[in-house]
Order: structure tokens, then sequence, then C-alpha cells
């Protein structure tokens, strides 16, 4: 069995354990650790695949075809497994229709793991010869910059959106519920056609910086929008999103393009953009949080895209 089949194995038996312990927090908290890092590591094992299969001419579209699928996956998940819960009694529900699908995948998995190959000879090096080989390398120093970036945005906007609408603006959970699955459209539509322009025509550094400027304003503007309407509110967040959904493809393509199937090391340091955002976020807005009103977390993470333009400019074009 190869690595990706035995990552979703883990990633089972995790969820099964949260089941049976479901009256001790303790250990469900351990297995949801445990489940939440082998998705991280099954992430980084299909990158190294996509990589391997994959030429700097057509990345752009495998890439986004990709993270297409991954999105949808995202957009209809919630909604699945609010259906599933119904009134909030059936959470185990949703729980039980992720093992279920977690099982049909690992069967694909054990039946085609002969046709995946894993035969590459991966670097293996330090964390300070990274930073030293990421820092020379000034596109890939700017990408990091511009992907940590990103997920700051999300952290805000993932926690702190839904919160300023309800707690301060007055909008019902039931519409808040409706409004974010909308939001997330972009990532479903924009996406795949923005790789493909991309491997064809006009590149990655012009959408980024394009993605980077509707996110930059469109962020601003939530601090000067006071208006209590859920069309008003859905089209400046779906604003949002098309910005993010064209950085997101752009990023991944860019980066790809960059690095080899054999930079493992690299790859799994890009993806800890991730958790580095997060955590830089949740500071940022309880600082903010701290001195001003919540209005001024938006504000600052607008003023943080709008000066990472600068490394969006940086980057020399793969065209």
């Amino acid at each position: 069995m190869n690595n990706n089949s035995s990552g979703k194995l883990i990633s089972i038996c995790a969820i099964f354990r949260c089941l049976e312990i479901s009256k001790n927090i303790l250990p469900q908290v351990l297995f949801y650790i445990i489940h939440f890092v082998t998705i991280i590591l099954l992430g980084i094992n299909l990158d190294i695949f996509l990589e391997d299969i994959s030429t700097n001419k057509r990345t752009g579209a495998t890439r986004t075809a990709f993270l297409t699928i991954a999105n949808t996956a995202i957009l209809f998940g919630p909604l699945i497994a609010g259906q599933l819960i119904g009134n909030g009694e059936n959470y185990h529900l949703a729980f039980f229709a992720s093992i279920i699908i977690s099982i049909v995948v690992l069967g694909i998995l054990i039946f085609t793991h002969k046709y995946l190959s894993d035969h590459v000879a991966y670097n293996r090096r330090h964390l300070i010869e990274l930073f030293t080989i990421i820092q020379r390398n000034k596109n890939m120093f700017h990408v990091f910059i511009l992907s940590f970036v990103l997920k700051l945005f999300y952290c805000i906007m993932v926690v702190y959106t839904p919160l300023y609408l309800h707690s301060v603006l007055g909008f019902s959970w039931s519409t808040i519920g409706i409004i974010f699955p909308i939001i997330l459209i972009p990532f479903v539509l924009f996406e795949l056609p923005a790789g493909k322009l991309a491997d064809k025509y006009i590149g990655e550094k012009e959408l980024m910086i394009l993605g980077m400027s509707i996110m930059a304003v469109s962020t601003g503007l939530i601090f000067y929008i006071n208006s209590t309407s859920a069309v008003v509110w859905t089209i400046v967040l779906f604003a949002t999103r098309i910005g993010a959904s064209l950085n997101e493809a752009m990023q991944e393509v860019y980066f790809f393009k960059i690095v080899n199937k054999e930079d493992a090391d690299i790859i799994n340091l890009f993806r800890d953009m991730t958790p580095a955002g997060w955590l830089f976020g949740s500071a940022l807005a309880v600082t903010v949080l701290k001195f001003l009103d919540i209005r001024y977390v938006f504000m600052s993470l607008a003023i943080i895209i709008a000066f990472s333009l600068v490394s969006a400019f940086k980057l020399k074009d793969t065209k």
C-alpha cells in the first residue's frame, strides 16, 4: 500500500475513534489532531504526485483542475452536512458520511496504487538550508510571502466575517448560512479558466496582481459599509473571493512551475504557510481588537494585502 492509502486508513481510524469516545474530550482532541495532520500529509503527497505527472506547459490546467475539484467538495460539504445534521440532533450522521466517503477513496487507492509511481529521490535538507535557498531565490521568496498573506486573509475572513455580520450588523445565522456558500462559488468558477489562461496567454503574474488588487479593495470596503442588506454583503464578500480565487490559483501554478518533484521539503514548507498565516491572523486580530473595533481588523488586512502587491510585482513571470 502506498503513502496515500496508509494516510487515508489512518484518517478513517481517527474518525472512528472520535465517534467511539465522544464523551471524553481529551481523546477527541488527540484524534482530531491526528485526523487533521493526516489530511495535510495526504495533500502534500498529492502535490508531489501532481508535480510528477504534469509538465510546466500544463501546470496551470492541471493544478487549477485539482483546486476546482477540491473547492467543489468544500462548497458542497457544508451543505450536505447541514442536511444530515438537521436541527442539530444528528451530528453523528456527518461523521458516518465522512467515513463512508473515506472508505470508498481508500478502496480506489488500494486497487490503483500499483499505477502510482513513487520512485523519486527526494531532497533532504535542513530547515536553515531551506531558508537560505528561499532567500536566494527571489521568485520563491516572494511567492512564499504572497501565500502567507493569502492564508492570513482566509483566517480573518473565515473567523471574523461571520462574527461581524452576526454580532455587529445583526444578521441571523440562517442568513449567514446562505451567504457563505454563495461567496465560495468563485473558487469553483474562476480557477480552472484562470489556469488555462495562464498556460496559454498572459502568465501568472498579471492575474495574481489583478486578484490581489480585487482582494485589497473589496476587503477595505468592509470597513466603510454599514448596510444590513444581505444582498450588499453577498456582493462585497463575493468580490473578495473572486480576488482570492485568482490569487490562490496563480500562486499554486507559479510555485509548482519553479519547483521540482524532488523538492518535497520546499513543498512542505510552502504548505506550512497555512498554519503560519492562521497563527499570525489570530494574533493580529486579538491585538487590533484590544484597542479598536472589529472593522479595523478588516482594514488592517486590506492594508497588508495592498503592501504585499510589491511582492507580486517583483515576480519574474514564467511566460
